[in-house]
């Protein structure tokens, strides 16, 4: 009876849910420990009080793993969802977007990692701008650490 318990108790720990399966790798994927996290990223928009001629006037700030960073005070400004970006020529792998649209005109910010580095973006659009687009451009850029 001895003799098979020895080979019964590998068999048991071999096919343990917590048995760890052989891992193949892919050179072309990623381990789990080559990925790199990027931190919680989101634009911070806080009303103020409406300037002259009641242009609604905001706080825009960014805050990069719960630190928070002021950028600039803006006119109209709210959350654009990851599922309109298209609509504003926001590359899809942005981590968040805002912008607004007042009087005529409207400014628009998205924020995006690249490589150890996460980068805002800022555009803009005018009602009467000859062109097409939003005029992107790199405005700010914060080291990830």
């Amino acid at each position: 009876m001895k003799t098979y318990l020895a080979p019964l108790t590998l068999l048991l720990l071999a096919c343990s849910p917590n048995a760890e399966e052989p891992k193949v790798q892919d050179n072309n994927e990623p381990t789990i420990t080559q990925a790199i996290k990027t931190p919680p990223v989101k634009f911070i928009i806080t009303a103020l009080k409406d300037g002259e001629y009641d242009m609604p006037r905001n706080s825009l700030s960014l805050s990069i793993n719960n630190k928070i960073t002021f950028l600039d005070t803006i006119s109209a400004c709210e959350e654009i969802l990851t599922n309109t970006y298209d609509q504003y020529d926001i590359p899809k792998k942005a981590l968040h977007a805002c912008g607004g649209w007042w009087a005529g005109a409207g400014e628009y910010f998205y924020a995006i990692r690249e490589g150890d580095r996460l980068k805002v973006y800022e555009g803009w659009q005018d009602e009467t701008q000859e062109d097409e687009g939003y005029h992107w451009k790199e405005w700010k850029t914060f080291e990830l650490k």
